[in-house]
């Protein structure tokens, strides 16, 4: 049995990886509020951000910072060139039809990723050391730091981004009624290729934050993206605070349950009460119920 004391740890812990599953979920709430399509490799550009974090970082001996940006760069080539490979030609079609490609593209990328960096277990350096630092009864690791102020700052651009930009208005116009959008000329083409690129960028950032805390390694992408889709879900797929909000919650909640009661049941719990928010509350803890004029 776990002590009242570990709580904190526990929530600590939960906190770190919640934030990260939130990034995740920000790339769901991105792709999907714009064209649609609900990404399922999305959690495949989180292991490629981590991996070449660590071909970057580690295995050169690049800086903290240019080996970040190199990463960022890579995977946005590689977010865009699977944009234009595997969704572009399928424009048009059944909503269906480019989530069905994504599912396939996990195996593509597993497999890619296996033949590249191999099957073990990647070791990639904390961006501040390993010495944990004392904090209200928990001890936490430098790099929670360093997550919580990059998912800070990533939040407030993407609000700012849709929020105070004609870029982001347009991705708002489309969101809310595309054949409009189409009207008056904006091109739906472009519109797709925008925001898997922004949402590739996200994701990287997620795989380079969380990469020293749970290593890099091939198979981890589904892991990350079926828990980002429930965050989305629990907090509210059409909210971008909502969907990191949520992503806290799950990180929480996985932690609590695997510290006190057993990690065997963590993913059965977490997915249980998915399971019951989509039954009682389709919009999410956080999510507005839609009024439809007739």
């Amino acid at each position: 049995m776990v002590s009242l004391e570990s709580v904190p740890q526990l929530l600590a812990s939960g906190l770190m990886v919640g934030l990260i599953y939130g990034l995740v979920a920000l790339c769901f709430h991105v792709i999907f509020n714009t064209t649609g399509i609900m990404n399922f490799a999305t959690g495949e550009f989180v292991v490629l951000g981590g991996l070449l974090f660590y071909t970057f970082n580690t295995q050169m001996g690049l800086g903290l910072g240019l080996a970040f940006v190199l990463m960022l760069i890579i995977t946005t080539i590689a977010g865009a060139a699977f944009e234009r490979i595997v969704i572009f030609p399928l424009q048009g079609m059944p909503h269906l039809v480019p989530v069905i490609a994504t599912l396939g593209a996990i195996f593509a990328f597993r497999v890619a990723f296996g033949l590249i960096w191999g099957k073990s277990a990647l070791f990639v350096g904390s961006f501040s050391g390993d010495q944990p630092i004392p904090l209200l009864g928990a001890m936490v690791l430098p790099q929670a730091f360093w997550i919580l102020g990059v998912t800070v700052l990533v939040l407030g651009a993407v609000y700012v981004l849709f929020r105070f930009t004609m870029f982001g208005r347009g991705l708002q116009a489309v969101a809310l009624n595309e054949e409009a959008a189409k009207i008056i000329g904006v091109n739906m083409s472009n519109v797709t290729l925008y925001v898997f690129i922004l949402a590739t960028v996200l994701s990287a950032t997620a795989g380079g934050l969380i990469a020293p805390v749970t290593t890099a390694k091939y198979d981890l992408g589904v892991g990350f993206t079926l828990k980002g889709m429930a965050a989305s879900i629990l907090g509210g797929v059409s909210n971008p605070v909502a969907s990191v909000a949520g992503g806290i919650l799950i990180g929480l909640l996985e932690a609590l349950v695997a510290g006190m009661v057993s990690s065997a049941y963590r993913d059965a719990v977490i997915f249980s009460v998915i399971i019951v928010m989509l039954a009682l509350r389709p919009t999410g803890l956080f999510g507005r119920r839609e009024i439809v004029r007739v």
